[in-house]
């Protein structure tokens, strides 16, 4: 039997070690393996009082500091820095723009493995970094809410803090809710607690799925019944003819965007089941295209985030069409397994 005092000292107890790697009130902590922190602002004020600690906490760990944000951000907290802790403190903490991180989302997440291994290879202690996602960039909130999520899988090993804020006047609400699904800690400037709305990575990614593209709602501009090993060559051609006469998207783009159907589609005739079809939609600064075959597809969400063991140049199929387009989806039904793949920016977004 557990006495009324024994029942409080545990919930104290639960209590404390929910704020247990607090250091300093929100600094966050020093160590291996990937720290994912999310703080919700509405003032530079705030975003000042959490951050600003935060970095230090790092410079005086011997970490590399990083700020990876919009650029009033980081004047903003570039100038608190230098007027808190001195210009030789300041002059320590790098920049890296935002909109060079933020390109796509399977991009950034390896902008970030690679900033980790430049650091290791450096002999480096770790890197501390504050961040702020671009949530309108290509690809959509709903993709780069998955990249949070994902990061916590791939960037797992490595020494990384980080520090995301997100401005709550101008997020919305489903943004919102979705960084705090995908950040195991929250941030204010006088605690850091562990976040009880936290879902592990691939809990994250079964979740819901984006609507229906309204670009689907449109007959497709090519329609491919079935294609065969034998016949990728001319889809490619066909693709690539339509893309560039009905879209303003660079050749480059265009032809990133074909090689990530082309994955996509050898994928589905080695290991799925026949037969293969391809639709492309064209839009003056979008591409949507779907394949889809009549095989079952594959269970794991993170499939494509990272580039398979050994560093060989076979099965990368699904991790370059990742890298090629800005938002790729899965959805299994009835019939069979579809790859939806899209680039470029919807008209009504614009």
């Amino acid at each position: 039997m557990v006495s009324d005092d024994g029942r409080r000292h545990s919930r104290q107890t639960t209590a404390s070690r929910r704020r247990a790697r607090v250091t300093g009130a929100s600094r966050g902590v020093t160590g291996a393996g990937f720290v994912h922190d999310a703080l919700f602002f509405a003032s530079d004020e705030d975003l000042v009082a959490a951050a600003v600690p935060y970095l230090r906490a790092g410079l005086e760990a011997g970490e590399r500091a990083l700020l990876v944000c919009d650029p009033h951000r980081e004047q903003v907290l570039y100038a608190a820095l230098h007027d808190q802790a001195g210009a030789a403190d300041a002059a320590r903490v790098g920049v890296v723009p935002a909109a060079d991180v933020y390109q796509r989302p399977a991009a950034a997440v390896a902008a970030y493995q690679e900033i980790m291994e430049q650091d290791s290879t450096a002999g480096g202690r770790g890197v501390r970094v504050v961040a702020e996602l671009d949530y309108d960039a290509p690809g959509g909130w709903w993709e780069w809410s998955r990249a949070e999520a994902v990061v916590n899988h791939v960037l797992a090993a490595y020494p990384l803090t980080c520090l995301c804020v997100h401005d709550s006047r101008y997020l919305s609400p489903e943004v919102i809710a979705a960084a705090h699904r995908s950040h195991p800690n929250l941030v204010t400037a006088d605690i850091r607690t562990m976040n009880d709305a936290y879902e592990k990575p691939r809990d994250f990614l079964r979740g819901p799925v984006p609507p229906v593209d309204p670009m689907e709602s449109h007959p497709p501009t090519v329609a491919v019944v079935e294609v065969g090993a034998a016949g990728l060559a001319a889809l490619r051609a066909q693709l690539r003819s339509a893309a560039r006469a009905g879209s303003a998207l660079a050749d480059r783009v265009i032809d990133e965007y074909i090689q990530a159907i082309n994955e996509v589609a050898t994928n589905a005739i080695l290991h799925g089941a026949a037969p293969v079809g391809t639709q492309l939609w064209v839009e003056p600064n979008r591409l949507l295209a779907a394949v889809t075959d009549r095989g079952r597809g594959f269970d794991d969400p993170l499939a494509g985030y990272l580039p398979p063991a050994g560093g060989g140049v076979n099965n990368l199929g699904l991790w370059l069409a990742r890298r090629f387009s800005d938002l790729l989806t899965t959805e299994v039904t009835s019939t069979g397994f579809t790859v939806r793949l899209s680039v470029g920016v919807r008209e009504r977004d614009q």
